[in-house]
């Protein structure tokens, strides 16, 4: 994605995730994202209210690849935006 291209289709994308969202009457999205970083952070602002289920793209090495659940956030919770930390307490 050119960087003249990422904040509109970072929006455009966000969009797309409401209205699914919406369609299925729920507030909670599995992400599961290999982009750049500044596109990730504008992705995630437009989605916000939303409960995000963040992944990791993990190099597991000898050519294996995987998503590894990291973060569950979501905007509007007591004592912050982090609500579970995968494998944590």
């Amino acid at each position: 994605i050119p960087p003249e291209a990422g904040g509109a289709t970072a929006v455009e994308i966000a969009k797309t995730g409401r209205k699914l969202t919406d369609q299925r009457q729920t507030t909670e999205v599995h992400l599961f994202l290999r982009t750049p970083w500044a596109l990730a952070v504008v992705l995630g602002r437009g989605l916000n209210t939303l409960r995000r289920h963040l992944y990791e793209w993990d190099d597991l090495g000898s050519g294996e690849y995987r998503y590894t659940p990291t973060v569950t956030v979501a905007s509007g919770v007591g004592g912050g935006p982090i609500t579970e930390i995968a494998g944590g307490p």
